[in-house]
């Protein structure tokens, strides 16, 4: 931009930039601390947030309608990256010259990364590159830990690839001899490239298939028919629809080569065991339209989806974080409010509607060609947010914004030798002692802030993993302190460092400064349950009961499905005397996780609780009925244990979250008793609930087996292979029996 400016360069006026510079603005707004009175009116609900964590602490603080100012602020740094490449896009590619070599720099630098991650893909299918180790629950496809987010990038590009391989196939002039005819078939440049182009093209449409995203595959396939259905309203490009017909035989021979297996099966895990249609995003999307109805207008903040998500989450996971809504139209309704969505709808508006008109008048092909493909692009990815989260990714967002400036300059650019260069008018609002300062305090403000998570998380990381308990010396406890107190010099918007910084000089006989460093914590990240509900135990410690009772009940509500929040007051209300509260509280937490059963069984034990006050605490679920009977079982009091099992076994028809090993495990009380009959009809049972589970079906083979009924142990193994065809229990124990 400077040197733009101070060599006279016009700046051409963008379309669409100021709605996104009202965004920018809007989305520091939100960081802004404001009167509580003032917060109160603009999100009541947000005021509420605070009302029950900050405001316990600091009555007097100023708030902002963020709930996590970082969170925010890196979003403000994202989004402003995309709207300078989308700027920049636009002023660069004015000139005809770069616009063409542009373009084919970014179909080849897809082809190349496609070619590369199919390779790695069947090479070394969980690490990337050959070397990057990533968590087990990642799908690796290219550099992407996720598949989906890599296909999302490969759909943005693969149309502009079919545009320019139409765009560029030979044109033949049917009036002349064969001869002329043939020679501009075979124009070699010409051909090369169309030839090229279309390898591109095949090569993209593969990888997206090879991903195995069902979301990509669907949204191309829309995308495609859109570009289909332009060519087809141009009365000249009808012919178009046979090189297509030739282009997707291409792709289904080259599918065939590597196998439909993988998709089939991806598209085969939308059942659960139960052969119920079953989809987790549903589940995010219920859930987000709640939120949406508390935060309407002003939304909960840029980047605070995964603060406030678990506020509102029915669906229960007690290691799963929900970051993303997977559904960025509902993602920028919870953290924008309608106000974003009016500002998003502006840009589209001032995006399309001029860029349409002015292609309509152009006559250069390729001008027409490069505008439908970015569009189609554009279409596949903005279809592709209904189930993911692409734009939140740094750089697939970045490809979005280019494709903006792409189709701007497809419908502005002049290809001919025309004076103008682009149809675009030039600005007279960029001045270059205006433009200098601001373009240099976003930078350097931007590195500061990026730098400084950067030594920040440095530091941190040198003591992270240090545990630090009562008998920890005073050494490491003042060397902890101090690393944790570098870290938040640098990053002073990081909530978790002023709670670590608590813990430690809480260990060091500090309350005092332990509970300001609590207060810090909590007013840059108000909604973790965890910060607050050590502040309250913290309260506890010095004598106030109320505050602390009331910082432990906001843990809770600030994550209502997690269990161990529950547990945590509830022994607290233990500790104070209040057993009937805690039975309650502890009779909640069961309900969310029957699987912790055991560990709270430990804890009410420990309190003297009788068998019949943990039986009136259990909610009405299998499994935490089943954790009580093993523990009983275990005591050797095998006639309680029985008497519980039969309750697990009374509950199966009503049990929402019922889960195929009830049934195993009750079976095995009645194995481990030699009473085999009455554990062959639980795993019966078992079996008209899940009656693809392969190990019911093997446990039931072995039962029939004891009890002298081999022909039925044989059924039972091969209808476990017809489900998993490579078992080898099964195997093995069906050639024994033969």
């Amino acid at each position: 931009m400077i040197y733009r400016l101070n060599n006279s360069k016009p700046i051409y006026k963008t379309p669409g930039i100021l709605p996104l510079l009202i965004f920018l603005i809007y989305i520091l707004f939100q960081i802004v601390p404001l009167p509580a009175s003032i917060v109160k009116i603009l999100s009541p609900n947000t005021y509420i947030i605070y009302a029950e964590s900050v405001s316990l602490l600091d009555p007097t603080a100023w708030l902002s309608i963020s709930i996590n100012k970082k969170s925010t602020l890196s979003e403000f740094f994202r989004y402003l990256a995309y709207v300078c490449i989308y700027f920049l896009t636009v002023q660069t590619l004015a000139n005809k010259k770069k616009l063409e070599q542009t373009v084919y720099v970014v179909v080849s630098f897809a082809t190349l990364l496609s070619v590369l991650a199919i390779v790695q893909y069947y090479s070394s299918k969980d690490i990337i590159y050959w070397f990057r180790e990533v968590p087990n629950n990642s799908i690796v496809f290219g550099p992407y830990v996720n598949h989906n987010h890599f296909a999302g990038l490969i759909e943005m590009i693969l149309p502009i690839a079919i545009a320019l391989f139409l765009c560029l196939k030979p044109q033949v002039t049917y009036k002349v001899s064969f001869r002329e005819k043939l020679i501009s078939f075979i124009d070699p440049q010409r051909l090369e490239s169309h030839i090229l182009l279309g390898f591109s093209a095949v090569i993209l449409l593969l990888t997206v298939v090879i991903s195995v995203s069902r979301g990509a595959l669907i949204s191309v396939c829309l995308s495609m028919i859109f570009f289909i259905l332009i060519l087809v309203l141009r009365r000249q490009q009808k012919k178009s629809g046979l090189i297509f017909i030739f282009f997707f035989i291409a792709i289904i021979i080259s599918v065939n080569w590597f196998g439909w297996d993988e998709m089939v099966e991806r598209f085969g895990e939308l059942k659960n065991e139960r052969g119920e249609i079953h989809e987790a995003r549903l589940e995010f999307w219920k859930d987000s339209t709640k939120i949406i109805k508390d935060f309407p207008i002003t939304g909960i903040g840029f980047g605070n989806f995964g603060d406030i998500y678990p506020r509102y989450r029915s669906f229960l996971s007690k290691n799963r974080l929900v970051l993303h809504a997977h559904n960025d139209y509902l993602e920028l309704m919870i953290e924008g409010g309608l106000i974003s969505v009016c500002l998003v709808a502006w840009f589209f508006y001032a995006l399309l509607i001029p860029g349409i008109r002015t292609i309509l008048t152009r006559k250069e092909r390729y001008s027409f060609y490069l505008f439908i493909g970015c569009l189609s692009g554009i279409l596949a990815i903005l279809f592709h947010s209904f189930t993911d989260f692409n734009t939140h990714i740094g750089a697939n967002g970045l490809y979005l914004f280019f494709l903006f400036g792409l189709l701007i300059s497809a419908a502005n650019t002049r290809l001919r030798g025309l004076k103008t260069k682009t149809i675009l008018e030039k600005s007279n609002h960029f001045k270059f002692w205006i433009v200098t300062p601001l373009a240099s305090l976003a930078l350097i403000t931007g590195l500061v802030f990026n730098i400084g998570i950067m030594v920040g998380s440095i530091n941190f990381a040198s003591v992270a993993d240090i545990f630090l308990d009562e008998e920890t010396p005073i050494n490491v406890l003042k060397k902890t302190a101090s690393s944790v107190k570098k870290a938040s010099k640098f990053d002073p918007f990081e909530g978790q460092y002023y709670y670590a910084l608590g813990n430690v000089v809480s260990l060091m006989n500090k309350p005092k400064h332990a509970l300001d460093n609590y207060k810090k914590a909590i007013y840059f990240n108000p909604y973790n349950g965890e910060i607050l509900q050590q502040a309250g135990l913290l309260f506890d410690n010095l004598g106030d009961k109320k505050s602390a009772e009331k910082l432990l009940k906001a843990g809770i509500r600030t994550d209502i499905s997690n269990a161990d929040a529950y547990g945590t007051y509830a022994t607290w209300l233990l500790y104070q005397d209040k057993k009937q509260q805690s039975m309650n509280v502890l009779k909640k937490a069961l309900s969310l996780y029957p699987e912790t059963t055991g560990e709270y069984i430990a804890l009410m034990l420990m309190n003297q609780f009788e068998t019949q006050d943990i039986l009136e605490v259990l909610p009405d679920k299998v499994r935490s009925y089943i954790e009580l009977g093993n523990y009983l079982e275990q005591s050797q009091q095998y006639q309680s244990a029985e008497l519980v099992y039969k309750k697990a076994f009374s509950l199966i028809e009503i049990d929402e979250d019922l889960h195929h090993s009830s049934f195993s495990r009750i079976a095995q009380f009645y194995i481990n008793t030699k009473r085999e009959d009455e554990a062959l009809n639980i795993l019966l049972q078992g079996i008209n609930y899940f009656p693809n589970d392969v190990n019911l079906r093997i446990k039931t083979a072995k039962i029939y087996f004891k009890l002298g009924i081999p022909y039925r142990s044989k059924e039972e193994y091969k209808k476990a292979l017809t489900i998993d065809p490579k078992n080898k229990i099964a195997v093995k124990a069906l050639n024994s029996l033969f």
